[in-house]
């Protein structure tokens, strides 16, 4: 019989989780999507109250996520009598919830799951600070913790003032990085303060308030930077060392878990699917890729809309651009990509999820699906919402038209699901990452299916090798112990690689 009082019994890697945290003040959980992390928080956290140790339950996630906390999986899985809310709930349910909290703080655990979003507003802060006076022994959990990964972001630096408050903290992330050994600092200091800088703890200004001094310690320390020719007080990093003395110092505060530990099918097949531009793709891709290339060599253009010109080169690839000088929405080249996954959806008929991060190739997509479903009985699920979600859920057929970077791409169990086909794919190492987790996760019974459509000679080709690329920097780094939407190129050179 397991000692924490949940709903259910942990899984062995889960088992394992639990041990090697033994109740440390602060720990990282590095569990592959899918492995359950919520399950293990809500185990510790029940426990940690039965024995004493804590009032209540603070949670940091993202929108959309932070409320499934509350209202799906505490009440799947806590044993004990909990009082939780969320706080996008309405001033005056708030405060009854607050009130009732004060009367059953001694027969309840109490839980709040705060939206990053509103983490560093003054509302939420003071919304905080009631919950905390009701429950002062805090356990805080920061759920999809990559989010938080940027030092001097205001949302990290209010997180960061609440685990110094906390008794313990639980640090939950599958894909805790994305970009490099940069995107670790924050975590690790949220988790246990000073275990990201390499010799002292972190530094505390007189009045209390965190000082970034320990992250410029660990770029130092653990970062090779290089300057720019352009502005030499620019730097950007151009390589990692002293990753042995970095997972040395991390590992009594890190349980990593791989895929494998839990999900024994085989990994995702992931199947590259080549797209033949039309001429007039091909014409109006080579024009503005051209143009692109001589901005940055003569310098006229900055990388922010650098940036912005290479994702209309994506949309161009994948068959419209948006014409923000007119009022027509978007101007369509070509239907090769939606023909090829409608074919693949006829011969599958299973359930499937199409990705798209464009909101355009979403709806000609469902266009052309609506033709096809009266010709062939085929309905398809429209773009994503929770209506929609649970009826694609219950179709054994039904397909569903989801953005990686939206709620869809993130927290969800789309286990049942046989298929993905990525019509498009971001900047975004964590939304590729974590939207194929959503289907390829405990419970799925098979070999995930991906199919990656990928227009002939354009830029997508070297996004998908650049997202393969920091695959890798992670396996190295976090999987020996492991991009919040940071696009894969950064500099005006590195975009120009891409390009050419």
């Amino acid at each position: 019989m397991t000692p924490y009082p949940v709903k259910g019994t942990p899984r062995e890697h889960q088992l394992r989780a639990l041990i090697e945290a033994a109740e440390k003040p602060g720990h990282c959980y590095f569990l592959d999507p899918g492995g359950g992390k919520t399950f293990v928080c809500i185990a510790e956290a029940s426990k940690l109250w039965v024995d004493g140790k804590i009032d209540g339950v603070l949670i940091f996630a993202p929108n959309r996520p932070h409320r499934q906390w509350v209202e799906e999986q505490f009440p799947l899985w806590c044993g004990i009598s909990w009082h939780g809310n969320h706080n996008q709930e309405p001033p005056g349910r708030m405060r009854k919830w607050l009130e009732a909290g004060e009367r059953t703080k001694k027969t309840s655990m109490g839980v709040l799951a705060v939206n990053y979003e509103a983490a560093r507003t003054p509302k939420v802060k003071e919304l905080i600070e009631k919950f905390r006076a009701i429950y002062p022994r805090i356990y805080l959990i920061v759920d999809e913790s990559q989010k938080v990964k940027t030092p001097r972001a205001k949302r990290t630096l209010a997180i960061m003032a609440q685990a110094l408050k906390s008794d313990y903290r639980r640090i939950l992330s599958g894909t805790p990085l994305l970009k490099g050994l940069e995107d670790l600092w924050s975590q690790y200091e949220i988790a246990q303060p000073g275990l990201g800088w390499p010799a002292e703890p972190i530094a505390l200004s007189p009045r209390g308030k965190i000082n970034d001094f320990g992250y410029n310690g660990y770029k130092a320390h653990y970062c090779v930077e290089q300057q720019l020719a352009a502005n030499p007080r620019a730097k950007f990093i151009v390589g990692y060392r002293n990753q042995d003395h970095l997972r040395e110092r991390v590992a009594p505060h890190v349980t990593r878990v791989l895929s494998e530990e839990f999900s024994p099918q085989e990994k995702p097949d992931i199947i590259p699917v080549p797209i033949t531009m039309s001429a007039e793709q091909t014409r109006r891709y080579n024009s503005m890729r051209d143009d692109l290339v001589a901005q940055i060599d003569d310098e006229l253009i900055t990388a922010d809309n650098a940036l912005v010109q290479m994702g209309k080169l994506l949309q161009i690839a994948n068959g419209f651009l948006y014409r923000e000088d007119r009022n027509e929405g978007w101007e369509q080249f070509s239907t090769t990509k939606v023909d090829d996954a409608l074919e693949r959806i006829e011969m599958l008929r299973e359930r499937v999820i199409v990705w798209s991060p464009f909101i355009a190739q979403q709806q000609i997509f469902l266009i052309h699906a609506n033709d096809l479903n009266e010709l062939k009985k085929w309905e398809p699920r429209g773009i994503y919402t929770k209506n929609t979600l649970e009826q694609w859920k219950e179709d054994p057929t039904g397909v569903l038209v989801g953005n990686q970077g939206s709620g869809l791409g993130v927290g969800l169990n789309l286990q049942m699901c046989a298929a993905n086909i990525y019509m498009a794919n971001t900047f975004a190492a964590e939304q590729r990452w974590q939207s194929i987790a959503r289907t390829d996760r405990m419970g799925q019974t098979r070999q995930v299916r991906v199919w990656d459509q990928i227009s002939d000679d354009t830029l997508e080709v070297k996004v998908l090798a650049k997202l393969a690329q920091r695959a890798q920097l992670s396996r190295e780094n976090i999987d020996a112990l492991r991009t919040d939407g940071d696009p894969i190129a950064t500099t005006l050179q590195e975009m120009r690689g891409l390009l050419t």
